[in-house]
């Protein structure tokens, strides 16, 4: 039998690990990776491998050579440019035949492949892919299966409210060796974006493989140090184990060979001690450590929970818990490293000093003395997990969101541009969120972006800058995106701001950019130009006021369309527009509050001030409704003349009657009555993903325009009369609620395959999470992009259906997320 070892993987994840040398060689248990994977085929029954090699080839080639010494055959084939998973695999199309066995080499698994590979031929397979559930699998490829094992659906990464199931691809697979020949020679191809996508739609029998073996594909410095973790504690069964861990000299604990331990040393189990290695009195190592070969530990030094690699140095008296040390790494005396802090090689770290959870030093890297590390613009950043998402980036001003933060992820934003590209910059207004743009800006312009100060507007008038496509930036330049800054309305000190990021349509950055910008923000790996490549920051007052111009101008359009048409459809009431309607804006002055007032005056309107309906307050005399929009201008608030509130469903109906094409994209959790509207006018709705990002139309009326939408409504208002009434022709609005639901980050893929599972055959196709629809109303169900929670929308015709709905619903997620029986 023959397989392929794909060991072309940059590791760019891993750095500063992989910086001098590729994935597959960084070691486990002192072995390479690609070791434990070539012994585990060899044991499995193969014979001979071909190995795939792009970064550093050499390094590979050199260590297993022609494979005479591992008990296989290999061949060794060099990339000179990336060609994708599949397409680096169908180059060995000539030494390959029948069956064979595709891996990567930089994964950690003790899969037997040869059941895999009875399996295979046993469903007379094209191709068979190993699957495995995992706790979290936003960061792979998920798979959803028929019972009997046929693939039926892929996606690739999914955002997190895209979650339908917690199989994903392990990147293992066995196929037929002619199936490569639909892999085209002149492109990059993968397996799981290209050919298996291609071989579904074509017929052919694609299948998953569950397996319960262990796998990790040790994607990042966390999964790499939790890999040795399971493989001390032997959760994961590494092949000829005894060939090169040592001697056990005690339950657990191996020291290999040619190491010295002195009698005053503790090796607490489970750890490993590797050859030439020497530990002094009074030094602790372990539980969970691993000491590369020829490293030393100085007397009263401790480590634990660690990875050392060859020849580290850890002085008396330091303390390493939870890091990793590359390659000759030395500890000064009294130092200490803690956990998730990453150290490159040839390092040195000076006596006393301190490096913090999760910072990594890049290689060669010196703390001085005595220093405190915690944070660095020359080593990599301290955030270990994604914190920007396609909404952007949010948190408590100061506490969760920072200035720093704001322009690292700004920085990042840029970085993805092209060199001085030309970006706009602006807030909602208030002090919190004046001083996170600024942050914002100074970050693009120290990535050599030329930044447009626009100061307070609002969101809608900045997309629509964006949207309108033309040369807008300082000396005619294009703008490539913008950088927007909004808080929530609350408690000073306990709303949160949020910082987004739009492009160069206004859109929201699709799940694959947001995600880059989260990865060079994280890994502190964005641009940084030096002091004459700088971007000049300017506040083009200019472009501010044709912004907003052009915004009102293109809502003021709309309406009017909306207005003739129902002129021309006989549906206005008698002495409408007999002089300027008044509109109550309710609300403190703010952006968002600012472009409305303009807004509704180019529409023919006249807004006056009023408070807020509520509290025992009618609605005001006179006006034909009442309006309020957040800072921001995305979100909106709505009464009758009277101070009823209009009712959501009625917002999201205001949405179907924007004039324009005969289809209108809405957000899945719209409601039906939106349908409803639509098709009385001649159009079609489709429903969208927000990882789609938002539809815009010049004037940016979308799910994020409160500013166009209360324009709309005010004008329905004072030419059919009551928002309501005419809408829904008297039928009284649906009810709708929501609930957010507590479930563990490491349950939610269960949850949502389980619900999958139980609810798949009444499921509308899904666009963002899953929706379900009832004789009495729908269900929509999808995790939160930011917290563990699980949210429900429900809409029922009664709020005693709605009731129902949720609570049965409720009870779905809950059930789903406890432990199978």
């Amino acid at each position: 039998m023959k397989a392929v070892v794909m060991a072309g993987g940059q590791g760019s994840r891993l750095r500063p690990l992989t910086c001098d040398r590729p994935k597959p060689m960084v070691p486990v248990l002192n072995q390479p990776i690609m070791a434990h994977i070539v012994r585990l085929l060899q044991q499995s029954g193969v014979g001979e491998i071909v190995t795939t090699l792009h970064p550093m080839p050499e390094q590979v080639a050199d260590h297993f050579g022609r494979g005479e010494t591992w008990g296989v055959t290999m061949h060794h084939l060099v990339e000179d440019r990336p060609m994708g998973t599949a397409g680096s695999v169908a180059r060995a199309r000539a030494l390959l035949d029948g069956t064979v066995v595709i891996i990567s080499g930089d994964a950690l698994t003790d899969l037997d492949v040869a059941p895999v590979v009875e399996f295979h031929r046993r469903r007379g397979a094209a191709a068979t892919l190993v699957l495995k559930a995992v706790e979290d699998p936003s960061e792979y490829g998920m798979v959803i299966t028929a019972e009997d094992g046929r693939v039926l659906r892929f996606l690739e990464k999914p955002a997190r409210g895209q979650v339908f199931s917690d199989q994903v691809n392990t990147g293992i697979y066995v196929l037929e060796a002619d199936v490569l020949s639909r892999v085209p020679p002149d492109r990059p191809f993968d397996f799981s974006k290209d050919l298996f996508p291609l071989l579904l739609a074509s017929g052919q029998p694609l299948y998953g493989y569950l397996t319960g073996a262990y796998w990790s594909d040790v994607g990042n410095p966390e999964q790499y140090r939790q890999a040795h973790l399971d493989a001390l504690r032997g959760q994961v069964q590494l092949p000829a184990a005894a060939e090169w861990l040592g001697y056990e000299v005690e339950p657990g604990v191996w020291v290999g060979e040619q190491a010295r331990v002195a009698p005053g040393a503790r090796l607490a189990a489970p750890c490993v001690v590797g050859p030439g290695c020497d530990v002094e009195d009074g030094a602790e190592v372990g539980p969970f450590a691993s000491l590369g070969p020829g490293c030393w530990v100085g007397r009263g030094a401790s480590i634990r929970h660690s990875v050392l690699w060859k020849g580290c140095r850890v002085g008396p008296g330091a303390e390493v818990r939870g890091a990793v040390l590359a390659d000759g790494v030395v500890i000064g005396r009294r130092a200490r490293i803690f956990e998730g802090a990453v150290v490159g090689h040839g390092a040195h770290v000076g006596e006393s000093a301190v490096v913090s959870t999760g910072v990594r030093l890049w290689p060669d890297k010196q703390v001085p003395p005595h220093r405190h590390v915690s944070r660095s613009v020359v080593w990599a950043g301290t955030v270990s997990r994604a914190v920007v998402g396609v909404r952007g980036v949010e948190g408590l001003p100061g506490v969760e969101l920072t200035p720093e933060m704001a322009a690292g992820v700004a920085g990042a934003f840029a970085s993805l541009l092209a060199a001085e590209s030309t970006v706009a910059v602006a807030d909602a207004g208030g002090r919190a969120a004046r001083a996170l743009a600024a942050a914002a800006a100074a970050g693009a312009a120290s990535a050599g972006a030329r930044v447009v100060w626009l100061g307070p507007a609002a969101s809608p008038e900045v997309r629509a800058l964006l949207a309108g496509g033309e040369d807008e930036g300082p000396g005619g330049m294009q703008l490539a995106g913008a950088l927007y800054v909004d808080q929530d309305d609350g408690e000073a000190g306990e709303a949160p701001a949020r910082l987004r990021m739009w492009d160069a349509s206004g859109r929201d950055p699709a799940p694959e950019r947001a995600r880059a910008v989260d990865q060079a923000f994280r890994r502190d790996e964005w641009r940084r130009v030096g002091p004459e490549a700088m971007g000049p920051i300017g506040p083009y007052e200019g472009l501010r006021r044709r912004a907003r111009e052009r915004y009102v101008e293109s809502v003021a359009k709309r309406v009017r369309e909306l207005l003739l048409a129902l002129d021309e459809a006989g549906r206005s009431a008698d002495g409408a527009d007999a002089e300027p309607p008044l509109v109550g804006v309710a609300g403190p002055s703010s952006p968002g509050r600012d472009l409305l007032v303009a807004a509704l005056q180019a529409c023919g309107m006249e807004p006056v001030a009023v408070p807020v309906p509520g509290g025992g307050r009618k609605g005001t005399p006179g006006v034909v409704a009442i309006a309020r929009v957040s800072p921001s201008g995305e979100r909106v608030e709505l009464w009758e003349h009277d101070g009823r509130p209009v009712a959501e469903s009625v917002v999201h109906a205001l949405w179907a009657l924007w004039p324009g094409g005969p289809v209108v994209a809405l957000p899945v959790e719209a409601s039906d009555v939106a349908e409803t509207v639509a098709r009385a006018w001649g159009r079609r709705v489709e429903r969208i993903s927000p990882y789609a990002g938002h539809p815009s139309d010049g004037a940016g009326l979308t799910a994020a325009d409160g500013v166009a939408t209360a324009c709309l409504a005010c004008a329905l208002a004072a030419r059919l009369g009551r928002i309501e009434h005419v809408l829904l022709d008297g039928r009284p609005a649906p009810s709708r609620l929501e609930l957010a639901v507590p479930v563990a980050w490491n349950e939610i893929g269960q949850v949502m395959r389980r619900l999958a599972e139980q609810l798949g055959a009444t499921a509308e196709p899904p666009v963002d999470g899953l929706k379900v629809r009832h004789p009495r109303g729908w269900a929509l169900v999808r995790p939160d992009a930011l917290q563990p929670l699980v949210r429900l929308q429900v809409e029922a015709a009664t709020l005693d259906d709605a009731r129902d709905l949720l609570e049965q619903y409720a009870a779905y997620v809950r059930t789903a997320s406890s432990p199978a029986p």
